[in-house]
């Protein structure tokens, strides 16, 4: 996924904005300084590298990240897994933490890390670090629309703009609750947004609608769209369609049978770009992209061999 192309779907979200490390930096200091609100990181332990090793050579059996995390600062700071220990130790600890962030060289080796991996976030919150944590660790399982539980990464920021922008104010009222601002790096670039923390009792068991899931697929396939524009821009189309259009026409066609990925959606336009955008509608190839049990990719690439055959 091109981070330009993101960005630009990005910096039309409502409420998202692009800021650069010194406004990181600067509102990390202020956090503190306010006295009247927290500053917290939500980390995945296992995405930081480290070796395990301390400054004195010796090994430790904490998670290696956190080990880094100990070295930059007094070592005091206040953390807590978020999965619980009966889901197992494994999982616990390469699963997200918690941090309370006070030391300023905790702070900036942070944002340091997040620049170079996917593993978390930062936020403010007047909540104290048990009602913080509790927050998080409800947040970790959510319920699908037909009330099937599974595992949220929140915190990811590859995902954090979407859905925000696929929720409505009331929906971010319920998920972030407390948090008051976000701060994440994703497409080359820091990004903000400021919430109004909920008075409303926490909702233990979220619950995804099914307009957030449509929004953060809908902002998923517009970044899609974009990359597939640019990259296919020196491309004459056969038909003499303009290429916006004729991607555009792609995603339409492609999901009634099945597309969902960046993949799906790339493989169908390079057969539209070569055979003409109706190549699907004759019945042996219509045929062979309606049958069951195989992946679309296959389909199209078994489709596409028939094609060149004709």
């Amino acid at each position: 996924m091109s981070d330009t192309q993101k960005a630009q779907v990005i910096s039309q979200i409502d409420g998202v904005s692009a800021i650069d490390v010194t406004t990181v930096e600067q509102a990390q200091t202020a956090v503190n300084e306010s006295g009247q609100s927290h500053l917290y990181a939500i980390i995945e332990l296992c995405q930081l590298a480290h070796d395990g090793t301390t400054n004195d050579g010796t090994t430790t059996d904490e998670p290696n990240g956190l080990t880094a995390l100990y070295q930059q600062g007094s070592g005091s700071a206040q953390w807590d897994f978020m999965f619980a220990p009966e889901q197992g130790q494994d999982l616990k600890q390469a699963g997200p933490i918690l941090i309370a962030l006070t030391e300023q060289a905790d702070k900036d080796w942070l944002t340091q890390q997040l620049t170079q991996v996917p593993a978390g976030l930062f936020f403010t919150s007047q909540g104290d670090f048990n009602t913080t944590l509790h927050w998080a660790q409800q947040r970790l399982q959510l319920l699908s629309p037909n009330k099937a539980k599974s595992v949220c990464r929140f915190y990811d920021p590859r995902n954090v703009a979407f859905s925000l922008g696929a929720q409505t104010q009331a929906q971010q009222h319920a998920f972030w609750h407390q948090a008051q601002q976000l701060t994440w790096f994703d497409a080359g670039q820091w990004w903000q947004t400021k919430l109004i923390p909920s008075d409303a009792p926490l909702i233990e068991q979220y619950a995804l609608s099914h307009n957030e899931i449509a929004g953060i697929t809908a902002f998923k396939e517009q970044v899609a769209l974009q990359v597939l524009i640019n990259h296919y821009q020196q491309v004459k189309t056969k038909d003499a369609t303009p290429l916006q259009e004729l991607v555009k026409q792609t995603f339409v066609d492609a999901k009634i049978y099945g597309a969902s990925t960046h993949a799906d959606f790339d493989s169908w336009l390079r057969v539209v770009l070569v055979h003409g955008s109706l190549f699907y509608q004759t019945e042996k190839i219509n045929q062979i992209l309606r049958t069951p049990h195989y992946p679309l990719h296959k389909k199209i690439a078994l489709a596409e061999r028939e094609l060149n055959h004709v």
